[in-house]
């Protein structure tokens, strides 16, 4: 009897323990899951932007000012001292197929996995070329034709904002 007892015992103290170390990892996978609303992007530790053009390209077409864009790459992130924020900055072509540049201001929230949600602001931001090939936004606001197209024609770039307000 006091054998059965025993076993009866130590099997019950081996399920509570099972139990708590099961409900104890369950608690701390549950802790890395983020809610995403549409303008934010989870980014997984070790995986850098190209992952994601897809999705960035989705989200980035959204805004009002960027809806004339095609054929969108070359994502990276910069920090804008004049604004004192981060900015997700890519390329493209727009309709009449002249380059453009663009940024979105973004905040970025890391997590304790490793990974990172940036989360898009409202407005954005773009340089269109006009017989200009490489557009490129100016430190101190506005836009500047790097490298100018036909030499017989004015070269510059177009700089368009959206307010985030609107």
């Amino acid at each position: 009897m006091k054998t059965k007892l025993t076993i009866t015992l130590a099997s019950l103290c081996l399920l509570l323990c099972l139990f708590n170390c099961s409900s104890n990892k369950e608690k701390d996978a549950n802790e890395n899951i983020t809610t995403l609303n549409k303008d934010e992007l989870k980014i997984e530790k070790d995986k850098d932007l190209i992952s994601y053009g897809a999705n960035l390209r989705s989200k980035i077409l959204k805004s009002d000012v960027f809806k004339d864009l095609n054929n969108i790459k070359d994502f990276e992130i910069k920090y804008v001292e004049l604004y004192k924020s981060d900015y997700l900055y890519g390329k493209a072509l727009d309709a009449d197929g002249n380059h453009v540049v663009f940024r979105k201001q973004i905040e970025i929230i890391k997590s304790k996995d490793g990974s990172q949600v940036l989360k898009l602001k409202p407005g954005g931001e773009k340089c269109t070329g006009v017989n200009c090939s490489k557009c490129a936004f100016a430190t101190n606001g506005g836009c500047d034709c790097s490298l100018a197209g036909d030499p017989q024609s004015a070269s510059y770039c177009n700089h368009t904002i959206e307010d985030p307000e609107e």
